[in-house]
């Protein structure tokens, strides 16, 4: 809190300012005013948050300042410091709005006191300001949300009531043309080139040009929100939503992530150019994004035609994500591309995924994304068919090369469905691609895996009851093909298998735990302590008790 100590006597400003401690108590001290004609100067630059005046000065009164600056700056707290101890000056005083009247001949501390109550006031009145201000925007968000998220035509009522809230929409049908953006963060393949990277061809001085405008228009936006001056200092926009606020658009989230953003154009290239250069730079920071337009409308009647076209537009973010901008007319006329893949893609996916490596697959996931993109029809559907079409092969080209060898998979999970591989196909490829490829692994291993999974369920419940159905439930996989398999790896039947595992386990405790056989017996699976001895002398030649004494030795 900035204080002002106003006072035409030097020895009061100087034992007022230099005898109270101001900084210990949390204050920031102004250089004293010697008249309540300079303190009125220094008020629009200095921005004091509490005056501290004398009555009778030179010049002004102490009480006049306070009438001035309270109808220039009301919230100003003002506390009145006089050498006069009469109920008129104070009845004048509380008329002009001044919120305390102290004596001179006032303790240091009831001083110090009274600055505290005033600063309780000021931040009380700021977090009003906070709230209301937080309240103001949440009510604007929400009529921009009603009005562009809600879809067809908005009604007069909501349309008047949105644009009074957001005035920078106020021009669309008054020599302006309205223009819907839609932007969202994506993630880049691999060595992909930066968003925007085609701007580049502009030339570095063009560029350089264009990134200062959007540094100067963020400046602009966030200074004019803040009620400062238009010469605040440029600071780059956080993300897209940002940029295009800075840009003039009004921007609400979207529900399924990004922004939506309106814009009042002269053009439909205005923003273009500007747009292109501020995500470039976005890029570079380690945030990419994009940005897709539709086609602009002359006036309101135009709306849905605007949002359904950009919305369109976006739709072939996957297909464009090295741009930086779609354009609705630059994919409009777009016919698709194959939605069947080729048998030869079908093995050259195999092969990918008989390699296994994750750096493997996810340079050929971007290859396969990368090969769409190339292709000039290629529309969102039909990549997601072709995508979809490709995964579909894998798994029949899985199943069948393990009926070949009269071998069993495991249940598959449900794939990636086509609208997982449409909204997010670079991860649900990748999700899809390492769960095949862990197949592939499963059968070429001829099946090593289920039976070291049966085997770590088996070792870590030795105590119970381990019948065949409830180890393969616990896998999945079929009973009959989990023995075949223990029989084929191990050289062992199952209940054999089982039988060594506690056998050896009992073993480990003899040697190492003073209990008891018969509690040994128990926590190896065999409630029946004289079975236990019996398949134990089968196995060893010694009763457990002769075991143990024999390696005590």
């Amino acid at each position: 809190m900035k204080v002002l100590i106003v006072d035409d006597e030097v020895i009061i400003r100087t034992g007022l300012s230099t005898v109270l401690p101001w900084k210990e108590r949390g204050f920031e001290l102004l250089e004293p005013a010697a008249s309540a004609e300079e303190a009125l100067l220094r008020l629009p630059l200095e921005r004091p948050d509490l005056i501290l005046t004398d009555i009778c000065m030179t010049g002004a009164s102490g009480l006049e300042l306070a009438a001035q600056a309270l109808r220039e700056y009301p919230e100003l707290d003002i506390i009145v410091l006089s050498g006069y101890d009469e109920f008129a000056y104070a009845q004048q005083a509380v008329r002009e709005g001044v919120s305390e009247y102290l004596l001179k001949t006032s303790r240091p501390g009831e001083i110090l006191d009274a600055a505290d109550r005033a600063r309780q006031r000021w931040l009380a009145r700021k977090q009003r300001a906070q709230t209301s201000a937080r309240e103001s925007a949440a009510y604007r968000e929400q009529l921009l949300a009603r009005l562009l998220l809600g879809g067809g035509e908005p009604d007069e009522e909501l349309l008047r009531r949105a644009v009074a809230a957001h005035p920078q929409l106020a021009g669309v049908g008054r020599g302006r043309l309205l223009q819907l953006w839609r932007l969202a963060a994506v993630e880049l393949p691999s060595g992909a080139a930066a968003p925007g990277a085609c701007a580049a061809a502009e030339g570095v001085q063009a560029a350089g040009r264009i990134e200062a405008s959007v540094a100067r228009a963020v400046a602009a936006a966030r200074a004019a929100a803040a009620g400062e001056p238009a010469s605040a200092p440029a600071e780059e926009p956080a993300d897209a939503g940002e940029l295009a606020a800075a840009l003039g658009c009004a921007v609400v989230p979207h529900e399924r992530g990004g922004w939506l953003a309106a814009a009042a154009v002269e053009t439909e290239q205005q923003l273009q150019p500007l747009l292109r250069a501020g995500l470039r730079r976005l890029a570079e920071r380690g945030r990419p994004a994009l940005a897709a337009c539709g086609e602009a409308a002359a006036d309101w009647s135009g709306f849905a035609r605007a949002r359904q076209t950009a919305l369109q537009a976006f739709a072939f973010r996957h297909l464009a994500a090295r741009s930086g901008i779609v354009r609705y007319d630059d994919v409009a006329g777009r016919e698709g591309m194959r939605a069947v893949c080729s048998p030869e893609e079908e093995r050259s996916l195999i092969r990918l995924l008989q390699a296994g490596g994750e750096s493997e697959l996810e340079r050929g996931v971007d290859a396969l994304l990368e090969q769409a993109r190339a292709d000039a029809q290629a529309t969102p559907a039909t990549m997601t068919a072709w995508l979809y079409s490709l995964l579909a092969a894998a798994r029949r080209s899985l199943e069948r090369s393990a009926a070949s060898i009269g071998r069993e998979l495991p249940p598959m999970p449900e794939g990636a469905s086509p609208a997982e591989l449409e909204e997010r196909p670079r991860e649900a490829l990748l999700a899809e691609l390492r769960l095949l490829s862990l197949r592939w692994a499963e059968l070429e291993r001829g099946g090593h895996s289920a039976v070291r999974q049966a085997a770590e369920y088996i070792r870590a419940r030795l105590g119970e009851s381990l019948t065949l159905q409830q180890v393969a439930r616990s896998l999945p996989m079929n009973p009959t093909y989990l023995s075949e398999l223990f029989k084929r790896e191990t050289g062992q039947t199952y209940l054999e298998y089982v039988t060594r595992q506690r056998l050896e386990r009992a073993k480990e405790l003899l040697l190492q735990t003073p209990a008891k056989v018969a509690s040994i017996a128990s926590e190896v699976g065999y409630e029946d302590a004289k079975y236990f001895n019996k398949l134990f002398k089968a196995d060893t030649g010694l009763t457990p008790t002769e075991y143990r004494q024999l390696h005590e030795r």
